[in-house]
């Protein structure tokens, strides 16, 4: 596979990721849209507007720039606009770093760096999934080196790094280290040079790179930005305050480089290992082989050092490996030659099922197009858009980017996670404590009197915890929250507004229930009825309104109602079980069997059994006992 067929790969890739929805597997998005709003409409903000807790902090916004774009894109074209700059956000990114590769005279045999190219586009796939300013790292990155390794468009580096320093500062030291690592090895030339050393042409190319004047030129560009040299200080600020609610910035472990995992795909961690394992052999290689680069060991030193700053620099220590790959190959031209052409034929097959392997597993089940709500609190959103403005929502702090771009200026945040440099240690623990003990929440209750608390419905022992502040009671939920109210603040809303179920238990709906008779015949509990006309986008309303109605006989209703949570939420096994149920009940056995083998193929094992039941009746209904008998003793070998 040489570079033609990896640039119709990444071109397939492009297309797939054109298909693919804007999903929340982080809530980052939502947090530069909020930004990039207030920027377009106020200017760039230096303090957390969309928060209540006083005083305001301090905010130095180092992605501002990025923030602009995407907020543009998303006004210009709503989320398709945010899928397409995603798709070329990801296309410059893997081009750049195909250029690289293949950049003329090849160090390698092509199909070595049509391997090494591979792994790099799977393991950082899903890194492009999610629209963040990283994004544009790891493409200036590649830019940088590919400009120094090749000593062409030098005198572009400083516009980018103009740009670097505006879109996402943090990420600074990536340039800096880039720059060090081929300064310090200009010196030791000229060192050995001037001491009348026997030079070796490790750097092959005659034009000079005058290191200096080129780092002292980016490195002034830092003046160039809202905040001037005030922002070199943030990548050192501490960290382990946000280790409790963001995973990637703990520190990695030794033990992690040495996961290695296949299971019909490879996940991306053991592709980054792969790659930081083929960095090694590449590293060694170069030590045998008398081709040592200080460069190209510096780079990789400053990427382990990287590390210490958390896991998610992984992928930066990996891009920093590239020129150790590129011209140190393990897969040498005399082996590619000695290579039998079933040998490179057998290789070239395995090659592309892979791809093909590893393209199925990331874009599969898909989720509803141009985005997914799944995940955001988008249902207590909606809800709360309809209280008069000026209320204090205490959120938890994952929540905090969804709830800001939703709500404000109408309503104010206590925090977002997303913004960890703007809150102090302490805000991160008040506010974590207000989710885990009685005594933090009634610390933030009596400081802040917040109008509304909104729970995360993973956190199950919150009922317990909510259930000490009597003051606050249920008034609404969706798939991500629920939401209390202050009943002296909100008297109306407590009474008129209370739900007949547990929103931390979907399963405890129980039609038969008083609060839950129907208002009238042919329709849900009225509480119900008002939920989903408030947030339509619900599942656990949307299904509970089904088992009201299926029980009452109305079995199209129902067939309804679980149709809507399908459009919503087409991945979600619960949702295809249901709409199977309410097909099986409606004697379509056929379309009933076709569902609830989607939600089969989608759900845990653990959670099977029930599914492979309903299957069994289809099946029998179609007139099939065998497999009917064989989902039955599937589900009873499961329980």
């Amino acid at each position: 596979m040489g570079e033609p067929l990896c640039w119709l790969l990444t071109v397939v890739v492009f297309v797939f990721l054109l298909s693919w929805p804007i999903v929340a597997y982080d809530s980052d998005v939502w947090r530069h849209l909020s930004a990039g709003r207030e920027i377009w409409t106020k200017g760039i903000p230096s303090s957390t507007f969309f928060s209540f807790l006083e005083p305001a902090r301090p905010w130095t916004d180092y992605h501002w720039l990025f923030q602009a774009v995407v907020y543009g894109a998303h006004s210009t074209a709503g989320y398709p606009g945010l899928v397409l700059l995603r798709a070329l956000l990801h296309l410059a990114f893997m081009g750049a770093l195909l250029s690289f590769l293949f950049r003329r005279p090849l160090r390698a045999p092509a199909g070595y760096l049509a391997a090494v190219y591979l792994l790099f586009l799977f393991a950082f796939l899903p890194r492009s999934l999610v629209i963040r300013p990283h994004m544009l790292t790891y493409l200036f990155i590649v830019l940088f080196l590919h400009a120094i390794e090749s000593r062409k468009r030098l005198l572009g580096l400083p516009v980018l790094a103009v740009l670097w320093y505006n879109a996402h500062g943090v990420s600074y030291p990536a340039m800096f280290a880039i720059l060090a690592a081929y300064a310090a090895e200009e010196i030791w030339e000229r060192r050995r040079e001037y001491i009348g050393g026997e030079r070796k042409d490790l750097i092959r190319n005659e034009r000079p790179l005058h290191s200096g004047r080129l780092g002292l030129l980016c490195l002034s560009a830092v003046l160039l930005t809202p905040y001037g040299a005030g922002l070199l200080t943030l990548p050192f600020l501490p960290l382990s305050h946000t280790q409790g609610f963001i995973q990637e910035s703990v520190p990695a472990r030794l033990s992690d480089f040495f996961a290695f995992h296949f299971h019909g795909s490879f996940p991306p961690r053991t592709l980054l290992n792969l790659i930081l394992l083929l960095a090694a052999g590449s590293a060694l290689a170069s030590a045998a082989g008398g081709k040592k680069r200080l460069s190209h060991w510096l780079l990789l030193l400053a990427g382990a050092l990287m590390l210490s700053r958390g896991s998610r620099l992984l992928y930066e220590f990996c891009l920093l490996a590239l020129p150790i790959l590129r011209e140190n190959p393990l897969w040498t031209g005399p082996v590619a030659e000695k290579s039998a052409g079933r040998l490179r034929a057998a290789a070239f097959g395995a090659a592309v099922t892979l791809a093909a392997a590893q393209l199925w597993a990331q874009f599969q089940p898909r989720p509803a197009y141009p985005w997914s709500r799944r995940y955001l609190p988008q249902g207590v959103a909606a809800f709360l858009d309809r209280v008069p403005p000026g209320a204090k929502i205490l959120n938890f702090p994952v929540t905090g980017a969804y709830l800001s771009w939703a709500l404000y200026p109408r309503h104010r945040i206590a925090s977002d996670l997303n913004i960890w440099h703007a809150f102090t240690p302490k805000d991160l623990l008040d506010i974590r404590s207000a989710f885990a003990s009685p005594e933090g929440l009634g610390r933030m209750v009596e400081r802040y009197r917040p109008d509304f608390i909104s729970a995360p419905l993973e956190g199950r022992h919150l009922p317990a915890l909510l259930s000490r502040f009597p003051d606050y009671s249920l008034v609404f939920f969706d798939d991500a929250d629920a939401l209390y109210a202050d009943r002296r603040k909100h008297p109306d809303l407590v009474r008129d507004w209370s739900p007949g179920a547990d929103p931390f238990d979907p399963a405890s709906f129980d039609p038969d229930s008083p609060k839950n008779r129907p208002a009238s015949p042919g329709t849900p509990p009225k509480w119900l009825s008002r939920m989903i006309e408030v947030d339509p986008h619900s599942s656990a309303t949307r299904l509970m309104a089904a088992q009201s109605l299926s029980r009452q006989g109305i079995l199209d209703g129902a067939l309804a109602q679980t149709q809507a949570a399908a459009a919503d939420y087409p991945e979600l096994p619960s949702v295809r079980w249901a709409q199977g149920d309410a097909l099986l009940a409606l004697g379509r056995y056929r379309d009933a069997a076709s569902e609830l083998r989607r939600g089969l193929r989608r759900a845990e094992e653990s959670s099977r059994a029930p599914i492979r039941r309903s299957l069994a009746l289809a099946q029998l209904g179609l007139g099939d006992a065998p497999a009917a008998y064989a989902e039955l003793s599937a589900a009873v070998d499961m329980d």
